[in-house]
């Protein structure tokens, strides 16, 4: 676990379908020797067509890279529910939930080069219009509802306490104050800062910085990793082609491996998950 990234920190990427080019599998073996020691996988989506997608990779992707010694993690991508009524809100977060977790759990639950599961929420649409655009969306209060229930019930059914990743802009806007959720560990996005320079951080650069979730009032970000570009070079880590979104994660060696804590003891089984009916938004 060597911390040959940018800023002497440990290295990492993110991928999903979009970095298997024309169906091409990854070289994991050179993307370990690229320097590559973590690698987050989108495992699922909350819409059926990607999902079955994102899960058919997912499996691949987790058995090669785990096979070159590469932690790994599960992220879902979520969007949120075309309602106002907070049962149906819970309902539709827990529902989600048992599904990332069943899916893990009919692989043998996560194992010791598994990360805990991420929460990728970026969008508080919940219905577009034909051509795109966004006619209704969730209130942060909503929001916060919604992301809450699902964290807590993937840290009941995996064991682990999961990340929260989204961007500055939308966690600013769209994320409550809440106790219980920002005590979930986060993995930011934030572009256009230099990780190459140990003293720099995914902080707002400019104007002004209100409190917010995981962020106080000078701009100090509570991170865990922090994805600082979305334009690396897939060629450079064993993908055909195309860009590819590099990671660095806060900490050392000890920390890192301290994310692998999880006990078969504290995991509840996930029950098959419903049809989500609820979710009209396209991707």
């Amino acid at each position: 676990m060597t911390a040959s990234g940018p800023g002497a920190r440990i290295f990492g990427l993110d991928i999903s379908r979009y970095q298997h080019t024309k169906n091409q599998p990854i070289n994991f073996p050179a993307m370990y020797a690229s320097g590559v020691r973590f690698l987050w996988i989108n495992g699922g989506n909350t819409l059926v067509t990607p999902d079955l997608v994102a899960s058919a990779y997912y499996f691949v992707d987790r058995s090669g890279a785990q096979g070159q010694g590469i932690y790994t993690g599960f992220y879902y991508y979520a969007h949120l529910p075309d309602t106002t009524v907070k049962k149906t809100i819970i309902a539709n977060a827990t529902n989600q939930a048992n599904k990332v977790a069943k899916r893990i759990q009919d692989q043998g639950g996560l194992n010791s080069l598994d990360l805990p599961v991420a929460l990728d929420l970026e969008t508080n649409c919940t219905s577009v219009t034909s051509n795109g655009v966004c006619h209704r969306s969730m209130s942060k209060t909503n929001v916060t509802l919604w992301a809450k229930t699902f964290m807590q019930r993937i840290e009941v059914t995996t064991g682990r306490p999961p990340f929260f990743y989204s961007y500055i802009g939308f966690i600013n806007a769209h994320i409550a104050l809440d106790p219980v959720l920002v005590s979930y560990p986060l993995w930011i996005s934030t572009a256009r800062i230099d990780p190459g320079k140990p003293e720099n951080q995914p902080t707002l650069k400019s104007g002004r910085c209100p409190t917010s979730p995981w962020i106080d009032s000078h701009c100090s970000v509570n991170w865990q990793f922090w994805q600082y570009t979305g334009v690396g070079t897939g060629a450079r880590y064993g993908l055909q082609s195309g860009a590819v979104d590099l990671n660095v994660f806060k900490g050392s060696t000890e920390d890192f491996l301290n994310l692998i804590n999880g006990s078969p003891s504290t995991v509840t089984p996930a029950p098959t998950p419903l049809p989500d009916t609820s979710t009209v938004t396209s991707e």
